[in-house]
């Protein structure tokens, strides 16, 4: 090719052009913590209740240092929590969980990181039917930590916030005739996930992803 025989004759201009590896993402959820039900909590007056209490003022403080550098990089009038808490993290939860019950993968793509885009995918399949899924009320988001991931190597960050989202919520398959052939659209239930978003740091389209769920009985 021309462009070869190009590199070859022009070898300092194959040195400018040395391929930068593009990342998206992290590719993984880098903290898995969430907080322990009350109920579960030992007391303070044991020792695996100081380590407990330990454990969770250490988790606060990387978050607090996480939150300095995400607002750093992204600046104050662009990220704030009570926004995010409003605003970004129910209307990505919503949608995410619409595209799924829908099996829209354009949609999904768009709204999750490749990983988390490949787990949900593999839902649809043998899923006969339709999936109707609906919540009544808001849904509201609680932040439990922050994560600011640097990857000096190819100098790139990304953000990545775990939250705690509470909503009613019911679903139900219905066959091609409209008839319910399994669950219930009218019996709402308390649901709890632990959902975490992601978003680069040092690009300037940076949106925020759905990036997966943190099981908290695990």
């Amino acid at each position: 090719l021309a462009a070869e025989r190009m590199l070859e004759q022009h070898p300092h201009l194959a040195r400018q052009m040395r391929f930068r590896p593009f990342v998206s993402s992290p590719g993984v959820v880098v903290d898995s913590y969430v907080p322990m039900p009350l109920r579960s909590l030992p007391s303070l007056l044991s020792a695996a209740g100081w380590r407990a209490m330990m454990f969770k003022t250490r988790k606060w403080m990387e978050t607090a240092a996480s939150y300095v550098r995400i607002v750093r990089a992204l600046g104050a009038k662009e990220f704030t929590v009570g926004a995010f808490e409003r605003n970004v993290a129910p209307d990505m939860y919503e949608r995410v969980n619409l595209s799924v019950a829908k099996g829209d993968r354009t949609a999904l793509r768009s709204l999750c990181t490749e990983n988390a885009y490949t787990t949900l995918k593999n839902l649809f399949k043998n899923r006969t039917g339709t999936l109707e899924w609906r919540h009544d009320g808001a849904i509201s988001a609680r932040v439990v930590t922050m994560r600011f991931i640097q990857i000096q190597e190819i100098n790139e960050n990304f953000a990545q916030i775990t939250c705690a989202m509470k909503s009613r919520q019911a679903s139900a398959i219905v066959d091609k005739r409209g008839r319910v052939t399994s669950g219930d659209l009218t019996a709402f239930r308390d649901v709890l996930e632990y959902v975490v978003f992601e978003r680069p740091l040092t690009k300037s389209d940076g949106r925020w992803r759905f990036a997966g769920t943190i099981d908290a009985t695990a």
